[in-house]
């Protein structure tokens, strides 16, 4: 489903098989996740929670920690040219739901983001335009790369986990 703003929802966006073959890997207890200090910038008001788990494995115009090569059926389907950035994203469980300041990934006008959801959970996508994308296991929501959008905490499984694809 493609909104009047641009922004597209694709439920079961890969074959199950593709989606299982690349949920498990980034699930699995050893994936290498970094903890970063800020989500968007330090000075974000809700300090307490402003932090996030992230494994970097597409940034500066090369791989890292293990390659991309599983992500493949997803470059794929979304006809990636040229990618940008990838990384995988975790936010840990709170007692309620925390929502994050705006932002804009990149300023290229003509790229694009994508997010893919891993996991079922009370968390979100919420555009600025008000369009909300809810975390549905294997759901993707592609967009613009300048379109602000922000993203939550989820207060009803351990943690909410995505991939964030930019590409042209």
């Amino acid at each position: 489903m493609i909104g009047d703003n641009g922004i597209e929802v694709i439920d079961n966006f890969l074959d199950i098989s593709d989606f299982r073959k690349i949920s498990s890997q980034i699930l699995r207890y050893d994936f290498p996740w970094f903890f970063y200090s800020h989500i968007n910038t330090p000075e974000e008001t809700y300090s307490d929670y402003n932090f996030q788990y992230v494994c970097p494995l597409y940034w500066d115009l090369s791989s890292i920690n293990g390659g991309i090569d599983f992500l493949r059926p997803i470059f794929k389907k979304l006809k990636v040219r040229s990618l940008i950035r990838v990384k995988c994203n975790s936010n840990i469980r709170t007692q309620e739901l925390i929502q994050y300041n705006f932002h804009v990934d990149y300023h290229f006008p003509d790229s694009k983001s994508a997010i893919l959801y891993l996991n079922t959970n009370d968390g979100y996508t919420l555009f600025e335009t008000g369009t909300k994308v809810e975390s549905v296991e294997n759901r993707l929501v592609k967009f613009n790369t300048i379109i602000p959008h922000t993203g939550t905490t989820c207060t009803n499984e351990k943690r909410r986990v995505l991939i964030n694809i930019n590409y042209f």
